[in-house]
């Protein structure tokens, strides 16, 4: 039985590629080990006729013989199929499987004698998903030093330097391949430990300047780092300059009076909070300055009144309103005019709003901080029979009504007068969705566990 010899992709690509060369048959077939039918029988392969056609020049007449529309793409994959490739005729561009690194580095060295001289600068043969090894070929500085020509020769018809040759090629010969090492970039111009000194004064007093953290360093060392080395120091490390949040002091008593209110609470449910009805006033003034105002401008142009922003040093002019909210309700915004004492806190506030509310609510109880006219004789008999919620000192980041106050405060527009601040106000209240009342309610029961969490400090509330 005569033996059959099988043809991969790749065998059949190089035999194509002698017989395009001009040996003969016989001298194809005694180099492959292949009898010379197989070899004739791939010479008669009709590659020759039209092989400088390309896909698309092809996909173009294949609807005039077969009366189909067939992409490029398409007929690219075919050609490829029967050992055809577009680019270079004395390369198989498949590879069969290595087996190992060692033949794949073979088999790409026995293609590189192969290669046509402009295909060296943009050939990289990667097989990184094939196997483990990668070995990439970047020229074209190392096949003419192999014809044998000078690294003056070569730098000049590549428009480089013979130093630029001789190190591509002394990287072939040891390393195999030719790449380019990554620079080390400009130098630091501090050191480690001029480093370590620079994040300990800033973590150490977090209000530290910049030029303080100068004049910190060791005195031994010149030039100083400018305040922009400091600060991309800092930068690395994740420490950024940032607005602190304002909060009130907190001492030793008003802790354990923090505690000793949430900690009876912890086990209300948030339908236990929604009995509660949350009272509160607050100010807003005509000036919108709350010290985060931020222009762009050029350097030089900081005197200039388009980018000033006027500031009052006496109290500027505003209206204190006065609401409360419920989780399905809430009171019209009251406008304060002047100084709110007790008298005005019982005739204006509790009697014609906050007891009819309290009245009609059932099992309802009512907050309010420790204002003076809240905590005042009269005050304290006008709500006899009614549950009040006793208040902590300074704890506006357990009730809920101080965000409404922020939500109101930031939706403020620029007014003429206290008229249209009112007029603002009135209508920023009214529009507020119920929705938001409800869901800051339902946050008691977080705003409680995290007090307790904190031992009666700060919360992120």
């Amino acid at each position: 039985m005569a033996r059959r010899n099988h043809l991969d992709d790749f065998t059949r690509g190089r035999m194509i590629g002698k017989l395009e060369e001009g040996p003969t048959v016989t001298s194809v077939a005694a180099e492959f080990g292949i009898n010379k039918s197989v070899v004739s029988r791939l010479e008669s392969v009709p590659n020759h006729r039209g092989r400088r056609q390309s896909a698309s020049v092809i996909a173009q007449q294949i609807p005039t013989a077969t009366g189909r529309q067939v992409s490029r793409f398409t007929v690219a994959r075919r050609l490829h199929k029967e050992g055809l490739f577009a680019r270079g005729r004395r390369i198989a561009a498949r590879l069969h499987h290595p087996e190992n690194p060692q033949q794949l580095k073979q088999m790409l060295i026995e293609e590189w004698a192969l290669l046509p001289q402009e295909m060296l600068h943009q050939l990289v043969l990667s097989m990184r998903r094939r196997c483990e090894a990668t070995i990439v070929v970047r020229g074209p500085y190392n096949r003419p030093r192999e014809a044998g020509w000078s690294n003056r020769r070569i730098g000049r018809h590549l428009g480089r330097s013979d130093m630029v040759v001789a190190r591509c090629w002394q990287q072939w010969i040891t390393e195999g391949r030719v790449y380019r090492r990554g620079g080390s970039g400009r130098p630091r111009n501090t050191n480690d430990r001029e480093d370590r000194a620079i994040r300990r004064v800033a973590t150490s007093a977090p209000t530290t300047s910049l030029a303080s953290i100068q004049r910190h360093l060791p005195p031994s060392r010149h030039p100083v780092p400018s305040r922009e080395t400091i600060r991309r120091r800092l930068t690395e490390v994740g420490l950024r300059s940032r607005r602190p949040l304002r909060r009130l002091p907190l001492t030793p008593h008003h802790r354990q009076c923090r505690l000793d209110f949430c900690r009876p609470r912890a086990t209300w449910s948030v339908t236990d909070w929604r009995r509660v009805i949350f009272s509160d006033e607050s100010r807003f003034s005509l000036s919108a300055d709350d010290h985060r105002t931020r222009v762009w401008r050029r350097t030089g142009q900081r005197s200039d009144p388009a980018f000033i922003v006027e500031r009052h040093t006496a109290i500027s002019q505003g209206v204190t309103v006065w609401g409360v909210i419920s989780w399905d309700t809430r009171s019209s915004l009251v406008v304060l005019q002047g100084t709110l004492t007790a008298r005005r806190y019982v005739d204006d506030i509790l009697t014609p709003i906050v007891l009819p509310m309290l009245s009609s609510r059932p099992g309802a109880i009512y907050q309010q901080d420790n204002a003076r006219p809240h905590t005042a004789r009269l005050s304290q008999q006008c709500l006899q029979g009614y549950d009040v919620l006793p208040w902590p000192a300074r704890s506006p980041d357990l009730s809920p009504i101080e965000h409404v106050w922020t939500l109101l405060g930031r939706q403020l527009q620029p007014s003429r007068d206290t008229g249209e601040l009112t007029a603002q106000m009135q209508r920023l209240w009214q529009d507020l969705p119920q929705g938001v009342i409800s869901d800051l309610i339902e946050s008691m029961p977080r705003r409680i566990s995290a007090c307790i969490a904190a031992r009666g400090g700060f919360t992120t509330y």
